[in-house]
């Protein structure tokens, strides 16, 4: 049955229940019966029944009589039987919604399967950051908008779900679960969600607040274990757990292979449950600071043994925010990507040899300066012939650069 159909049949129920009482309020009051007289005998008499004709005819409410696949008759048809016109509004609203919600995810609902393994925002959204989805959601905001006037005369204000619920990828998240499960997932979510605003607000959190949260973090993915069997269970961490999104958030551009991201996921789920994810990274405590670092040294080294010398240096690469600026800088100038690697190589050797001149204690300051000269100057060459001279100019300019001034020798203090 439909929304409308039930609300019809609420209608419906109400006027019956009106009529009832009505009925029952109204009628005459029933007549006592005279006081018996004693029987001498027994008298027989006829009793003659008055059958009353009426033509009032009793119209019930039907909601298939009322209900028309033709708007405007069916506007018509609530009208005759006396139906508000806010409550016509309420109906007309709640179907066209219904309606414009089917054409909204034909619209929406992904061209490919969500792959877990691939990474960046795109992956994460899917179709729903293309412009031409955007346009087509957008054009069928107005048309709603326009159908709502014409069949009840008024601009009726709408929420904008028809873009937020393109962009909201959890629905294609959790297709590998059916309906029921799907909502149980999203009620857990919510009250973790909660847990976390709470522990969040009120400024900074201090210590108490994080091992709240991780706690809340445990509990939340323990009542997931039980709710879902052990297959659901691993999907779910692959594609929505805490440490699946910040992985593929940090290696947009990696690009893993769906065995790389399920051997990645598996190390650093281990160290995310162990040091508390990014909640432990909140610990201001100069102890907790050390150890967590010592844990992430120790996971780097697991994952160069686990990824090899040169998919290690790939990792590395992508997972630095500052390569992700050199990165989008050489797409923005139509240079291929090895521009950007080999951009990213030259400041790491750059950097690394200004290190040793500016730590050797041997050198004089005038030797050091020579040396750092000799290296900046070295540099910039390299850039060049990466670049050209037109994006070097460019790069020169940009935020990007700031690394190759340091390299250069410091000026000496005013008065020395």
């Amino acid at each position: 049955m439909s929304s409308r159909a039930v609300i019809i049949l609420s209608l419906g129920l109400n006027a019956v229940l009106g009529a009832t009482t009505f009925y029952y309020v109204t009628r005459p009051a029933p007549v006592a019966p005279a006081p018996a007289e004693p029987a001498v005998k027994v008298v027989k008499q006829k009793v003659e029944v008055t059958t009353v004709e009426t033509n009032t005819v009793v119209k019930q409410i039907n909601w298939q009589v009322v209900e028309s696949a033709d708007y405007k008759k069916y506007i018509a048809n609530l009208r005759s039987i006396g139906c508000p016109e806010e409550t016509i509004h309420d109906i007309i609203k709640a179907d066209v919604d219904k309606l414009y919600a089917a054409r909204r995810k034909e619209i929406t609902k992904p061209k490919a399967e969500f792959k877990y393994w691939e990474t960046g925002m795109q992956a994460l959204m899917g179709d729903a950051t293309n412009p031409e989805i955007v346009d087509k959601l957008q054009a069928l905001a107005l048309e709603k908008r326009a159908l709502l006037k014409e069949l009840l005369g008024i601009d009726v204000a709408d929420k904008p779900d028809l873009m937020a619920a393109a962009f909201n990828p959890i629905e294609r998240l959790l297709n590998f679960l059916p309906d029921e499960k799907q909502t149980k997932v999203l009620e857990m979510m919510q009250q973790f969600q909660a847990k976390m605003m709470k522990s969040m607000s009120g400024g900074a959190p201090d210590e108490q607040d994080r091992k709240n949260l991780m706690a809340a973090q445990k509990e939340y993915e323990a009542s997931l274990e039980k709710m879902l069997s052990p297959q659901e269970f691993e999907q779910y961490q692959l594609r929505l757990s805490q440490t699946s999104m910040m992985m593929r958030m940090e290696l947009d551009g990696f690009t893993p292979s769906e065995q790389e991201f399920k051997d990645l996921f598996k190390l650093r789920k281990g160290f995310d449950d162990e040091n508390g994810g990014m909640f432990g990274m909140m610990d201001q405590s100069k102890e907790g600071r050390e150890k967590y670092q010592a844990a992430q040294k120790e996971l780097n080294e697991q994952i160069k043994n686990t990824l090899g010398e040169a998919r290690y240096a790939d990792y590395e690469r992508e997972k630095d925010y500052q390569y992700k600026g050199v990165s989008k800088f050489v797409q923005r100038q139509n240079l291929p990507k090895e521009a950007a690697v080999k951009v990213w190589d030259t400041k790491k050797t750059a950097e690394a040899e200004a290190g040793k001149v500016r730590n050797n204690a041997s050198l004089s300051q005038e030797q050091k300066n020579a040396a750092l000269q000799g290296i900046h100057e070295a540099t910039q060459q390299n850039l060049q012939q990466t670049l050209g001279a037109d994006a070097y100019q460019k790069f020169q300019e940009s935020n990007n650069a700031s690394w190759l001034k340091n390299i250069a020798p410091r000026p000496k203090p005013a008065g020395q």
